[in-house]
């Protein structure tokens, strides 16, 4: 469809906001905008055209068309029944569409750090590094792409460079922080050998969040944190080999890195407790949208199916209404509160009657219905962020002195 890059371009690694809302604009009394305003109470337009739904979703067009070059006479005729057919295809979707968010890989927060090592940096390195060199191969089909193998029958296209994984996004996968298959592809490839007490001491540790620290002796014998792939790259080549630690040195080191990894654990609770927060807003927004829906639908099966251009104007009292069918929808007027005061004014509080049978609307409130239990047990499973603290989590040493 032709929305379906734009919204792809939102669903990439970095971005941090569970729900993006989206418009989309039709012009008014045309075959395209009744078409889609029929179906405007099943599409989820971000899961629909990027998802499962595509398949079926794609099928408007081919409806918008037939209904076009259709006779005068039997375009409503056409129209219904093109509409039944796509209602059909999203019928066989919904219990797909409401486990959506059952088995969703976590994501982790971004902490907000300088990047210690250039994309460019990690390709060269990644290309170069002996144990992945016979996986990860050049692919002459598509400039600055590489061939993974994950498997012996299975090959991934991967690239280190967003602006062809922008260009690509459905079939190039991009090797950075945040990719699972970058991951993988690091835990694969064994550390340096560690030594006894000279070179470059390596610190990390894997929980509450996992951070690895370089650190060196500088000229007074105090440890120093290097910042930069390039810095501890540049210190291996002026030669770490013969640097002793002392007891006093490497105690310094840990607490300077336990500290640190502190700080950042610190700063990823806020980031999660904000990401939460906006989830939270988010979810009691779609209550809203349910509840508004469910109360529009309420009144669309006391209007005549022959009275389309009858104005439906929702009200407070008419969602607070709802409250009369019990769970979910009592559970949540209790969540949104004072969010239903005043719809009224709301610019969603006007809409004509839809060109939807009675059947079809019936459908329709047991999918709200459905739908409102779902969001009930996403918000039940909200979790207050905690922060852990380094301390009583081993922190593992490392020293060596070449790679």
């Amino acid at each position: 469809m032709r929305v379906e890059q734009r919204i792809g371009r939102i669903d990439r690694i970095g971005q941090v906001h569970d729900a993006v809302w989206i418009r989309n604009y039709f012009y008014k009394e045309t075959v395209e905008a009744r078409i889609y305003q029929a179906l405007a109470h099943r599409i989820n337009w971000f899961e629909g055209v990027v998802g499962d739904l595509q398949p079926i979703l794609a099928r408007v067009g081919r409806a918008i068309e037939r209904v076009v070059m259709a006779a005068p006479d039997e375009r409503e005729q056409v129209l219904a029944g093109e509409l039944d057919e796509i209602e059909r295809g999203l019928d066989q979707k919904d219990s797909d569409i409401l486990n959506v968010y059952e088995g969703s890989e976590i994501v982790h927060p971004w902490t907000g750090l300088a990047a210690p090592i250039t994309l460019p940096e990690l390709e060269h390195h990644m290309v170069q590094a002996q144990y992945l060199w016979q996986r990860l191969k050049p692919n002459p089909e598509l400039a600055d792409t590489y061939l993974l193998d994950e498997s012996p029958s299975q090959r991934r296209v991967t690239t280190f460079d967003p602006a062809v994984f922008d260009q690509f996004p459905n079939t190039v996968c991009l090797l950075s922080y945040g990719s699972h298959t970058l991951e993988t592809l690091l835990n694969e490839i064994p550390g340096p050998e560690s030594r006894d007490d000279t070179g470059v001491l390596r610190l990390s540790i894997r929980e509450p969040i996992p951070l690895t620290g370089y650190y060196v002796l500088n000229q007074q014998g105090q440890p120093v944190l290097l910042q930069t792939l390039r810095d501890l790259l540049d210190i291996l080549d002026a030669g770490a080999e013969g640097i002793p630690w002392p007891d006093t040195a490497l105690d310094a080191a840990k607490a300077d890195f336990e500290l640190r990894a502190d700080t950042l654990n610190d700063q990823s609770a806020e980031i999660v407790t904000l990401q939460q927060n906006a989830a939270r807003a988010t979810l009691i927004e779609e209550a809203f949208q349910v509840l508004y829906r469910a109360a529009w639908v309420q009144a669309a099966q006391n209007i005549p199916e022959e009275a389309t251009d009858q104005l439906i104007r929702v009200n407070e009292a008419m969602l607070r209404k709802l409250a009369q069918h019990k769970y979910p929808f009592s559970a949540l007027l209790r969540l949104v509160g004072d969010r239903v005061q005043g719809t009224a004014a709301s610019h969603l509080a006007e809409s004509n009657a839809p060109n939807m049978s009675t059947d079809q609307l019936k459908r329709e409130f047991s999918r709200l219905k459905d739908k409102g239990q779902v969001l009930l047990i996403r918000w039940s499973q909200m979790a207050k962020p905690q922060s852990e603290q380094l301390s009583g989590h081993p922190i593992s040493e490392t020293f060596f002195g070449s790679c």
